[in-house]
């Protein structure tokens, strides 16, 4: 019954997580062909249904549950991306799996405490902070004149 396809489409969805984990999220690649390598992918098809991951989500969870509502709860992480279950990549099950298995974290008193943190640390380094302010320029190796990484249009920073 469901039950089984249910376990069957978690142990699945957590093995792609994990080979995608080891594979591109912990992995530094240097360039695009170092990323898009045969050698270092050819041998991960064996280990994921690229299929699944790849083809749409809604329908991918119903060649393994015909209950709409089951789909439903399976897919609606889709939507935390801005995408909808009926065209998003079914890659997005790796999101419900894991929720599932290593739950979902909040941060005590909101994600805004999280941008208060980061700000309240990038002072304490010495780091003028200015919102609002239309970005002209975004350096990504400063000039050896300047301790700044980028500019506003006014021509502060």
């Amino acid at each position: 019954g469901a039950g089984r396809a249910y376990l069957a489409w978690l142990a699945q969805s957590r093995a792609a997580l994990e080979v995608g984990t080891r594979e591109f999220i912990d992995r530094d690649f240097d360039s695009l062909a170092d990323f898009l390598d045969l050698r270092r992918l050819l041998p991960l098809l064996g280990q994921v249904d690229v299929m699944e991951l790849l083809g749409q989500h809604w329908s991918r969870l119903g060649r393994r549950f015909r209950d709409p509502r089951l789909r439903a709860l399976l897919c609606f992480q889709d939507l935390y991306v801005g995408l909808s279950p009926y065209t998003a990549p079914g890659v997005f099950s790796l999101l419900a799996a894991t929720e599932v298995t290593d739950g979902v974290y909040y941060p005590v008193g909101g994600f805004q405490k999280v941008k208060e943190g980061l700000a309240a640390i990038a002072r304490a380094a010495g780091v003028t902070i200015r919102t609002g302010a239309r970005v002209a320029r975004i350096e990504l190796q400063p000039p050896a004149s300047s301790s700044g990484s980028g500019g506003s249009s006014s021509g502060e920073g």
